[in-house]
C-alpha cells in the first residue's frame, strides 16, 4: 500500500495529505497533467505531418475517417473551422503563405500548438502546470471565442469575394 506524505503545518499539527508519490515525485498529478497537454499538442502536430494537405484546401480531415463537413455542406459556406487541418498540414510542410490562404488563423494556431507543446515539456521537467490557470477562465474563454469568430468572417468574406 502506498503512504501518503503529509506536511506538518505551523501549529503543530497536521495539514491535508499529499497525494503518493515517489521520491522524484515522478507520479505526480501536476506532472500527468503535463504529460497530457504535451500529448495532445504532439498527436495533432504529428498528425498534421502525416496528412496530405488536400488541393481544394478543405477535406484533409477526411484522411482520419472524419466526417465531411456539415455546415459547409448545408450551406455551401465553410465553418469557423473549415481548411484549419489542410492550413496544419501545409505548415508542416513549411508552406505559410499557402496555409494563411486556406485560413487565417491556420499559422497562429499551429504556433499555438507547438507553444502548448513546449509548454507541456516544461510543465513536465519542473512539475508545475503546464497551462497557465488565467487561460481556463471565462475572460480568456470570450477572447478565444472572438479571435475564432473574427477568423471566421475573414475566410467568409473570402469564399464570398472569390464568388
Amino acid at each position: 500500500m502506498a503512504e501518503e506524505a503529509v506536511t506538518s503545518g505551523s501549529r503543530g499539527g497536521y495539514e491535508r495529505p499529499l497525494p503518493a508519490t515517489d521520491a522524484l515525485g515522478i507520479l505526480s498529478p501536476v506532472r500527468v497533467a503535463a504529460l497530457l497537454v504535451m500529448g495532445g499538442a504532439g498527436v495533432i502536430l504529428i498528425a498534421a505531418h502525416m496528412l496530405l494537405p488536400d488541393p481544394t484546401g478543405y477535406g484533409t480531415h477526411e484522411q482520419m475517417f472524419l466526417l465531411p463537413c456539415i455546415f459547409r455542406w448545408a450551406t455551401g459556406l465553410p465553418c469557423p473551422f473549415c481548411g484549419m487541418t489542410t492550413a496544419f498540414a501545409l505548415l508542416a510542410r513549411g508552406k505559410w503563405a499557402a496555409a494563411f490562404g486556406i485560413h487565417v488563423l491556420g499559422p497562429v494556431a499551429y504556433l499555438v500548438a507547438w507553444g502548448v507543446l513546449l509548454a507541456g515539456v516544461v510543465g513536465l521537467v519542473r512539475n508545475r502546470a503546464a497551462l497557465p490557470q488565467w487561460l481556463f477562465g471565462q475572460r480568456a474563454g470570450r477572447v478565444i471565442l472572438l479571435i475564432i469568430l473574427l477568423g471566421w468572417v475573414v475566410n467568409l468574406a473570402r469564399v464570398l469575394l472569390r464568388s
